[in-house]
């Protein structure tokens, strides 16, 4: 009977999680799930100083699409953590979002920004040997939202381009901006 049990409740998980792969493919933005509350806070770790401003435009970034209901908030402990440490080494993987997910809704996570990158923090240009902080942690913030990547035709390879394209060259900053995909994505999951 528990072996029946089992089995059945299996089966289900997995018919669900068809379903909701299924499902997340059907539009152009792509999500993992979504939080239970609206108000997400994250606690910054690590970073040089005088980065915070521009990790909490990212975030803010997010808390500024209308008409979802999402509030991203920058607190001392206790947040999601937003840290500073080594990934893969230079020119790898710029930042890590691991996030976990039971039947749609986001358990936990946390975001990694690779150490070992020659970073830009600032508002003007980043140069062509750096990556824009704003840019990359903006497609973090947005991972730990519970956005995947964006399906590729809002990926053209300009300033087009979705936040949650996959990736982003050296001395390119537009991905502080959010474009319609972006916007539409996280009203879905927020609305």
């Amino acid at each position: 009977m528990v072996r029946k049990a089992k089995r059945l409740i299996s089966a289900v998980m997995l018919a669900f999680s068809i379903c909701v792969i299924t499902w997340s493919i059907a539009s152009a933005y792509a999500y993992y799930g979504y939080w239970w509350s609206s108000t997400q806070s994250y606690t910054l770790s690590g970073f040089p100083s005088g980065w915070a401003a521009y990790l909490n435009v990212s975030a803010q970034t997010w808390t500024n699409v209308t008409p979802a209901k999402l509030t991203y908030q920058n607190v001392a402990s206790g947040g999601r953590l937003v840290s500073y440490g080594a990934i893969d080494g230079a020119n790898g993987t710029l930042g890590q979002t691991s996030i976990s997910v039971l039947f749609g809704l986001l358990q936990s996570g946390s975001i990694v920004m690779d150490s070992a990158e020659s970073w830009y923090a600032g508002t003007g240009v980043p140069s062509s040997t750096q990556y824009d902080l704003q840019s990359a942690t903006t497609h973090e913030f947005g991972h730990l939202l519970g956005l995947d990547h964006t399906a590729g035709i809002y990926c053209p390879g300009n300033t087009n381009n979705a936040t949650m394209c996959l990736s982003i060259n050296k001395g390119q900053y537009y991905m502080r901006t959010l474009e319609g995909d972006d916007r539409n994505g996280i009203n879905y999951l927020y609305p």
